[in-house]
């Protein structure tokens, strides 16, 4: 859901937040195994105007979606055991991923 008329918003609140043009509220429903459903409400702010939800969405999708691979490669670097007694940087750990099979196997079994 979008709302683009902000009339009804406190005006003090609303200069603090320069160039805000709407409020968008998305609802979500997580299906988990045996039949397990989490619900939870985000709220966004945003600068774009007279744009519909559905486009809207499309972007925080996006977003989450990148968000989301890139703390999949965090998190799993971030399990990777010590080598030696020094953690190697993650530069360094994907660079070994990249070259050393048996690495990025171990690295998947994690997942």
């Amino acid at each position: 859901m979008v709302c683009h008329d902000l009339d009804w918003m406190d005006k003090d609140i609303r200069k603090d937040w320069k160039g805000l043009a709407s409020v968008i509220m998305v609802h979500r429903h997580t299906l988990f195994g045996a039949g397990q459903i989490r619900s939870d409400t985000s709220y966004y702010m945003s600068s774009l105007q007279d744009v519909r939800a559905a486009e809207l969405l499309g972007y925080i999708r996006g977003h989450w979606s990148i968000e989301n691979r890139c703390h999949w490669v965090l998190d799993a670097h971030n399990q990777m055991p010590f080598e030696g007694k020094k953690r190697k940087s993650l530069p360094k750990r994907e660079l070994r991923t990249a070259c050393d099979e048996s690495y990025l196997e171990q690295l998947i079994s994690l997942m």
